[in-house]
């Protein structure tokens, strides 16, 4: 079965546990950034791991990095300061790649 991981402040993982997504909490983007990395590398893989907004948008290039390898879904959630916009971007992008226009 495939699993699902989230990546974020302890506080916001909190619901994600309890539905039973794999929490890993982060208390900064370097340290979100190397959970990140082993997450993309253990066997076998997660089919999906979420990451707060406000560790991702320190982290973007190694993010886009780990995605293209493509065995992964990475996707963002707002964190506790809200939604800084980087889901939506990232789902505007991978729309815009997949059908050659913007919705």
């Amino acid at each position: 079965m495939s699993e699902v991981a989230a990546i974020g402040g302890e506080s916001i993982l909190l619901p994600f546990r309890a539905m039973g997504v794999k929490v890993f909490p982060a208390q900064d983007s370097r340290e979100a950034e190397e959970l990140l990395r082993d997450l993309v590398s253990r066997e076998p893989p997660f089919a999906v791991i979420l990451v707060t907004e406000d560790l991702a948008r320190n982290i973007m290039p190694g993010i886009r990095e780990m995605a293209r390898g493509g065995g992964v879904a990475i996707s963002f959630i707002p964190g506790s300061g809200g939604s800084l916009g980087l889901g939506r971007e990232r789902m505007r992008a991978l729309v815009r790649r997949a059908i050659g226009t913007d919705l």
